[in-house]
């Protein structure tokens, strides 16, 4: 049993060395001559870490300005400590975020499948996934958000929110909140999760009781109504100035000019996920039409849906850059999980 433990967390071990390789021969072979979207997030690192950023003055951009210093603040500190050098600044967001991301990403299909074989495929699968490593490599380190947008269906997965718990309310108040604190651009996944998770927490749950089934629905309702409650006390708290921004604001006339035709928004969003993972969809889209997996099939709906609204709520304003065009690969990397899972590429590997 010590062996079979040790050698799965040697597998594990070599795939994010591998990546972290990978990433450090990207950073070192690069050209120093960055746009500022790029360079932007390294410099705000180094002014936190050289002293030029004081608490009262972070409190002040994270209160008004659109761009804060909280998905900084990991990396400056590390680069204090060490260099402020940009594959530091790299390198520190891809241990800090990209691999946390992954293991998370992994721990949602424990709810889902206990062959360590297929999660280990899951996680290569996540780990090997450009539209999430390329916008860490050229400076965004916008994929922190990702993470507390899958610790927010983790939640919904495992605790039933038609029993009122102020703990489970509050906390996936804060999880739903904190995406858009490191980045306001989350506000397009963050409303379509608030009106998505009802129903995956609903349909996993509901099956399991012999209960009025509306009564159930509306006390779900009833719980997200206080997480939203929750959400909107820390960002008019948190981020008042942004807020009252944000409310007077027409996004779509200011962004009209990155607003590019429809067809050609959906071309960017497919060229980066890559016409390879059709197959992996399709199979999870097979899944529907069997007669089990119920869990499976609320998980797969559940992600269309989320893609489908993300996808109008943000096209809508402006084209995706590859930074944004994140929250939709997640979903479509859930799917293609489930997928993978459906095929059972697994038995390749038993003796």
């Amino acid at each position: 049993m010590l062996n079979i433990q040790f050698k799965k967390q040697m597998i594990y071990s070599v795939m994010v060395l591998t990546v972290f390789l990978l990433c450090l021969g990207f950073v070192n072979s690069e050209d120093s001559i960055y746009y500022w979207d790029y360079a932007f997030y390294w410099f705000s690192s180094n002014w936190i870490a050289d002293g030029y950023v004081n608490l009262k003055h972070f409190f002040i951009v994270l209160r008004n300005d659109d761009y804060n210093f909280t998905s900084v603040l990991l990396q400056s500190a590390f680069s204090y400590i060490t260099s402020t050098a940009r594959n530091i600044f790299i390198l520190t967001t891809v241990v800090f975020y990209f691999f946390p991301f992954c293991f998370v990403f992994l721990n949602l299909f424990g709810e889902f499948v206990k062959e360590e074989k297929t999660k280990m495929l899951v996680f290569s699968l996540i780990i090997s996934a450009t539209p999430f490593i390329k916008p860490i490599l050229i400076g965004y380190p916008d994929i922190v958000g990702l993470i507390f947008v899958l610790l927010s269906i983790i939640l919904c997965l495992k605790k039933d929110l038609s029993k009122i718990d102020v703990k489970n309310i509050v906390l996936l108040g804060i999880l739903l909140y904190l995406p858009f604190m490191f980045r306001r651009w989350f506000a397009y996944t963050i409303v379509s999760l608030f009106l998505t998770l009802p129903l995956l927490n609903y349909f996993i749950f509901e099956r399991k009781k012999d209960i009025n089934k509306f009564r159930c629905f509306f006390t779900i309702l009833c719980s997200f109504f206080m997480s939203g409650l929750v959400s909107m006390f820390c960002a008019f708290s948190l981020q008042w100035g942004l807020c009252r921004r944000i409310l007077g604001t027409n996004y779509s006339d200011i962004y009209s000019a990155y607003r590019l035709p429809l067809r050609e928004s959906l071309c960017f969003v497919i060229d980066s996920v890559g016409l390879w993972i059709v197959p992996l969809v399709v199979s999870a889209i097979c899944m529907l039409f069997k007669k089990n997996y119920i869990r499976e099939k609320v998980l797969i709906v559940f992600s269309l849906a989320n893609f489908f609204i993300i996808l109008f709520l943000f096209f809508s304003t402006q084209s995706p850059g590859i930074q944004h065009q994140q929250p939709l690969a997640l979903f479509i990397y859930i799917i293609s999980s489930l997928g993978l899972i459906n095929i059972g590429f697994f038995r390749v590997f038993r003796g």
